[in-house]
């Protein structure tokens, strides 16, 4: 399970120095409704999602509302983002990634 971990807004210092291990955004038409992106601290097997989610009924320019969860290893936090993809594709968004 993830530990949400408090945030106002994400801070770079608080990644500063971890490795970016995967980035994927999620669109319905034009908008980005989803960006995920996982960071691994260079000292431990963590790994960080920044997951960054907009309401497609809001109104144009509102900031999306960003969480970081953290989780113990890689494989735990792909886990996370595995679902969360899917939840996603299944309400019709296109999906993409970028490599890290």
């Amino acid at each position: 399970m993830a530990a949400e971990l408090a945030l106002a807004p994400v801070s770079e210092a608080q990644l500063r120095g971890w490795a970016t291990v995967f980035t994927f955004h999620a669109t319905k038409g034009d908008l980005v409704v989803l960006e995920l992106f996982g960071f691994q601290d260079p000292a431990s097997p963590e790994v960080r999602v920044l997951a960054c989610v907009s309401n497609v009924r809001a109104a144009e320019g509102r900031p999306p509302q960003e969480r970081l969860h953290a989780f113990p290893n890689k494989e735990q936090a792909t886990r996370f983002v595995d679902e969360t993809v899917l939840c996603f594709e299944y309400l019709g968004c296109l999906i993409t990634s970028e490599p890290a």
